[in-house]
């Protein structure tokens, strides 16, 4: 038996959550529209320090931020879970598993279909997913993608 699990990575994950499509994400998954409203306001107007030492500068108002969330933040991985919640329904023939920001694709066949259409089906639904990431602002790097095949031992 092989797997084959393709480990994706999205580029600058944090940073590329799109404002807008976060609380239209949000209003179909919160109930209360004044927790959305509470984070459409923890969004907008995001005032950043510079901290050297002791001194901190003054506050600055950033300008026209429409996207990313504040990395480290306690609410950032659940913010991005609640962004990708639609991506692991994408694939039609691999499974997808997905933690926060790590995202893998896997399939599993026999070894003697190695040829058939098991990559076939890896290569289109990684297409899926593609399209996906399109559609929601995101961006797969392909240089930090990485594909492994994984062998069973045969027992005898």
């Amino acid at each position: 038996m092989l797997t084959a699990v393709v480990f994706l990575d999205v580029s600058k994950e944090f940073d590329s959550i799109n404002h807008k499509t976060l609380i239209l994400k949000l209003q179909e998954v919160v109930a209360s529209n004044s927790v959305t409203q509470w984070f459409q306001c923890s969004l907008n107007d995001r005032r950043q320090v510079v901290r050297n030492l002791s001194k901190l500068t003054e506050p600055y108002l950033s300008s026209a931020v429409y996207s990313g969330v504040p990395q480290g933040s306690i609410l950032g991985p659940v913010v991005f879970s609640i962004y990708t919640n639609g991506l692991p329904s994408k694939p039609q023939e691999c499974s997808c598993q997905s933690y926060v920001d790590d995202n893998q694709l896997i399939i599993s066949f026999q070894m003697k279909d190695i040829n058939s259409n098991a990559f076939a089906d890896l290569r289109n639904d990684l297409h899926r997913i593609g399209e996906w990431c399109s559609n929601n602002l995101l961006l797969l790097n392909p240089g930090k993608t990485r594909l492994m095949v994984f062998r069973s031992m045969e027992m005898r």
